[in-house]
Protein backbone atom coordinates (compact mmCIF):
# COMPACT_ATOMS: atom_id res chain seq x y z
CA UNK A 1 0.00 0.00 0.00
CA UNK A 2 1.06 3.79 -1.08
CA UNK A 3 1.63 6.17 1.81
CA UNK A 4 -0.61 8.62 2.94
CA UNK A 5 0.28 11.90 2.13
CA UNK A 6 -1.03 14.74 3.86
CA UNK A 7 -0.77 18.24 3.06
CA UNK A 8 0.00 20.84 5.90
CA UNK A 9 -0.53 24.21 6.26
CA UNK A 10 1.13 26.00 9.74
CA UNK A 11 0.05 29.27 11.52
CA UNK A 12 0.20 32.81 11.59
CA UNK A 13 3.28 33.90 11.89
CA UNK A 14 4.85 30.55 11.02
CA UNK A 15 6.51 28.69 7.76
CA UNK A 16 6.61 25.12 6.24
CA UNK A 17 10.08 24.68 8.14
CA UNK A 18 9.01 25.66 11.32
CA UNK A 19 6.03 23.44 11.07
CA UNK A 20 8.59 20.42 9.97
CA UNK A 21 9.80 20.99 13.16
CA UNK A 22 7.17 21.08 15.13
CA UNK A 23 5.98 17.55 13.77
CA UNK A 24 9.16 16.21 13.76
CA UNK A 25 8.22 13.55 15.98
CA UNK A 26 5.00 12.85 14.13
CA UNK A 27 7.30 12.26 10.65
CA UNK A 28 9.49 9.77 12.56
CA UNK A 29 6.96 7.87 14.28
CA UNK A 30 4.55 7.45 11.06
CA UNK A 31 7.73 7.87 8.22
CA UNK A 32 6.76 4.28 6.89
CA UNK A 33 3.33 4.73 6.44
CA UNK A 34 2.42 8.75 5.84
CA UNK A 35 4.26 11.81 3.72
CA UNK A 36 3.48 14.89 5.73
CA UNK A 37 4.26 17.85 3.23
CA UNK A 38 4.27 21.32 4.50
CA UNK A 39 3.56 24.09 2.76
CA UNK A 40 4.64 28.29 3.14
CA UNK A 41 1.75 30.26 3.32
CA UNK A 42 1.91 32.80 0.19
CA UNK A 43 1.54 36.19 2.25
CA UNK A 44 4.40 37.60 4.95
CA UNK A 45 4.46 39.33 7.85
CA UNK A 46 6.27 41.89 9.12
CA UNK A 47 8.96 40.33 11.42
CA UNK A 48 7.85 40.34 15.25
CA UNK A 49 9.20 37.72 17.97
CA UNK A 50 6.09 35.84 18.60
CA UNK A 51 7.96 35.04 22.38
CA UNK A 52 10.74 36.44 24.43
CA UNK A 53 12.48 33.33 23.98
CA UNK A 54 12.79 34.35 20.10
CA UNK A 55 13.77 38.11 20.50
CA UNK A 56 16.55 37.00 22.76
CA UNK A 57 17.33 33.63 20.37
CA UNK A 58 19.18 35.80 17.38
CA UNK A 59 16.18 35.19 15.22
CA UNK A 60 15.54 38.67 12.52
CA UNK A 61 13.25 39.09 9.25
CA UNK A 62 16.14 38.66 7.44
CA UNK A 63 16.88 35.07 8.56
CA UNK A 64 13.31 33.76 9.56
CA UNK A 65 10.08 33.94 7.67
CA UNK A 66 6.83 34.75 9.19
CA UNK A 67 3.52 34.12 6.91
CA UNK A 68 0.11 34.36 6.56
CA UNK A 69 -2.67 32.87 5.04
CA UNK A 70 -4.76 35.31 4.63
CA UNK A 71 -5.08 38.92 5.95
CA UNK A 72 -7.35 39.82 9.25
CA UNK A 73 -8.54 42.48 11.31
CA UNK A 74 -11.55 42.40 13.68
CA UNK A 75 -15.24 43.75 13.71
CA UNK A 76 -15.65 46.05 16.56
CA UNK A 77 -19.10 45.63 16.80
CA UNK A 78 -19.10 41.63 16.64
CA UNK A 79 -15.82 41.22 17.71
CA UNK A 80 -15.20 38.18 14.55
CA UNK A 81 -12.17 38.61 12.49
CA UNK A 82 -13.25 39.47 8.99
CA UNK A 83 -10.57 37.79 6.39
CA UNK A 84 -8.99 39.30 3.20
CA UNK A 85 -7.11 38.29 0.54
CA UNK A 86 -8.55 34.41 1.21
CA UNK A 87 -9.21 34.11 -2.38
CA UNK A 88 -5.74 34.34 -3.65
CA UNK A 89 -4.52 31.81 -1.19
CA UNK A 90 -6.73 29.69 -2.10
CA UNK A 91 -5.66 29.72 -5.41
CA UNK A 92 -2.48 29.10 -4.10
CA UNK A 93 -2.95 26.27 -2.83
CA UNK A 94 -5.10 24.95 -5.36
CA UNK A 95 -2.09 25.05 -7.70
CA UNK A 96 0.32 23.88 -5.39
CA UNK A 97 -2.27 20.79 -5.07
CA UNK A 98 -2.43 20.57 -8.89
CA UNK A 99 1.81 20.58 -9.42
CA UNK A 100 2.63 18.28 -6.03
CA UNK A 101 -0.30 16.31 -5.84
CA UNK A 102 -2.49 14.16 -5.14
CA UNK A 103 -2.73 14.42 -1.36
CA UNK A 104 -5.05 12.47 0.77
CA UNK A 105 -5.62 14.93 4.00
CA UNK A 106 -5.24 17.72 4.87
CA UNK A 107 -3.68 19.09 8.30
CA UNK A 108 -4.25 22.53 9.37
CA UNK A 109 -2.63 24.32 12.49
CA UNK A 110 -4.30 27.82 14.09
CA UNK A 111 -4.51 30.10 11.00
CA UNK A 112 -4.05 26.99 8.72
CA UNK A 113 -6.08 24.76 10.30
CA UNK A 114 -8.99 27.49 9.55
CA UNK A 115 -7.98 27.75 5.93
CA UNK A 116 -8.17 23.89 6.02
CA UNK A 117 -11.41 23.82 6.87
CA UNK A 118 -12.91 25.88 4.24
CA UNK A 119 -11.26 24.20 1.73
CA UNK A 120 -13.20 21.04 2.98
CA UNK A 121 -16.68 22.71 3.10
CA UNK A 122 -15.82 24.15 -0.36
CA UNK A 123 -14.57 20.98 -2.51
CA UNK A 124 -17.99 19.14 -1.73
CA UNK A 125 -20.18 22.23 -2.49
CA UNK A 126 -18.06 23.87 -5.64
CA UNK A 127 -18.37 22.15 -8.96
CA UNK A 128 -15.13 21.33 -10.21
CA UNK A 129 -13.26 21.92 -7.22
CA UNK A 130 -9.46 21.05 -7.47
CA UNK A 131 -9.56 19.73 -4.04
CA UNK A 132 -10.23 16.19 -3.10
CA UNK A 133 -9.14 15.67 0.53
CA UNK A 134 -10.52 12.38 2.05
CA UNK A 135 -9.97 13.26 5.52
CA UNK A 136 -8.65 16.47 7.57
CA UNK A 137 -6.64 17.06 10.52
CA UNK A 138 -7.06 19.81 13.03
CA UNK A 139 -5.07 21.30 15.96
CA UNK A 140 -5.63 24.45 17.75
CA UNK A 141 -7.81 25.72 14.69
CA UNK A 142 -11.32 27.80 14.83
CA UNK A 143 -14.13 27.97 13.05
CA UNK A 144 -14.09 31.11 10.68
CA UNK A 145 -16.16 33.75 12.03
CA UNK A 146 -16.25 36.34 8.62
CA UNK A 147 -19.92 36.16 7.04
CA UNK A 148 -18.57 36.00 3.87
CA UNK A 149 -16.92 32.90 4.29
CA UNK A 150 -19.37 30.93 6.82
CA UNK A 151 -20.81 28.07 4.98
CA UNK A 152 -23.87 25.54 6.37
CA UNK A 153 -22.35 22.72 4.02
CA UNK A 154 -21.66 19.69 6.35
CA UNK A 155 -18.48 17.51 6.04
CA UNK A 156 -19.17 13.71 5.92
CA UNK A 157 -15.57 12.64 5.80
CA UNK A 158 -12.93 11.72 8.29
CA UNK A 159 -11.40 14.48 10.99
CA UNK A 160 -9.49 14.58 14.10
CA UNK A 161 -9.43 17.48 15.76
CA UNK A 162 -7.06 18.05 18.41
CA UNK A 163 -7.66 20.78 21.09
CA UNK A 164 -5.73 22.16 23.97
CA UNK A 165 -7.68 23.10 27.15
CA UNK A 166 -6.02 25.83 28.42
CA UNK A 167 -5.10 27.69 24.83
CA UNK A 168 -5.22 31.17 24.93
CA UNK A 169 -4.93 31.98 21.59
CA UNK A 170 -7.91 30.01 20.11
CA UNK A 171 -10.63 29.92 22.29
CA UNK A 172 -11.97 25.81 22.64
CA UNK A 173 -15.08 27.15 21.48
CA UNK A 174 -14.11 28.36 18.50
CA UNK A 175 -12.23 25.05 18.09
CA UNK A 176 -15.47 22.60 18.64
CA UNK A 177 -17.46 25.58 16.82
CA UNK A 178 -15.11 23.88 13.57
CA UNK A 179 -15.87 20.51 14.92
CA UNK A 180 -19.73 21.22 14.03
CA UNK A 181 -18.98 21.73 10.49
CA UNK A 182 -17.96 17.53 10.34
CA UNK A 183 -20.66 14.93 10.74
CA UNK A 184 -18.76 12.99 12.58
CA UNK A 185 -15.73 14.10 14.00
CA UNK A 186 -12.90 12.44 16.28
CA UNK A 187 -11.73 14.63 19.18
CA UNK A 188 -8.66 14.41 21.45
CA UNK A 189 -8.22 17.48 24.10
CA UNK A 190 -4.69 17.71 25.53
CA UNK A 191 -3.62 19.92 29.36
CA UNK A 192 -1.44 22.21 27.51
CA UNK A 193 -2.32 25.52 25.01
CA UNK A 194 -1.50 26.83 21.71
CA UNK A 195 0.65 24.05 20.30
CA UNK A 196 0.43 20.88 18.13
CA UNK A 197 1.66 17.87 21.24
CA UNK A 198 3.41 15.07 20.06
CA UNK A 199 3.60 12.54 23.32
CA UNK A 200 2.12 9.38 23.65
CA UNK A 201 -1.80 10.50 24.09
CA UNK A 202 -1.74 12.33 20.62
CA UNK A 203 0.13 10.05 18.49
CA UNK A 204 -1.77 6.83 19.65
CA UNK A 205 -4.61 9.61 18.61
CA UNK A 206 -3.17 9.98 15.32
CA UNK A 207 -2.06 6.22 14.97
CA UNK A 208 -6.28 4.72 15.40
CA UNK A 209 -7.37 7.45 12.96
CA UNK A 210 -4.87 6.76 10.52
CA UNK A 211 -5.73 3.34 11.13
CA UNK A 212 -9.55 3.30 10.33
CA UNK A 213 -8.29 5.37 7.18
CA UNK A 214 -6.86 2.28 5.81
CA UNK A 215 -9.34 -0.19 7.57
CA UNK A 216 -11.97 2.01 5.43
CA UNK A 217 -10.16 1.84 2.32
CA UNK A 218 -9.48 -1.97 2.39
CA UNK A 219 -12.76 -2.60 3.13
CA UNK A 220 -14.17 -0.48 -0.17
Amino acid sequence: MSKCRVLCLHGYRQDALKLRGRIAALRRTFKSSVEFVCLDAPFEVPYEPTTEEHANSGETGENVKQLKWCDFKRDEETGEFLLERVEESLEYIASFVKTEGPFDGIFGFSQGGSMASMIMQRQLSTVDSPFSFRFAIFVSAGAIGDPKYISDQKVDLPSLHIIGETDAVVGNDRSRKLMDIFVNPTLLMHPGGHYIPTNKEPKDAFRAFFKELRDAEVAE
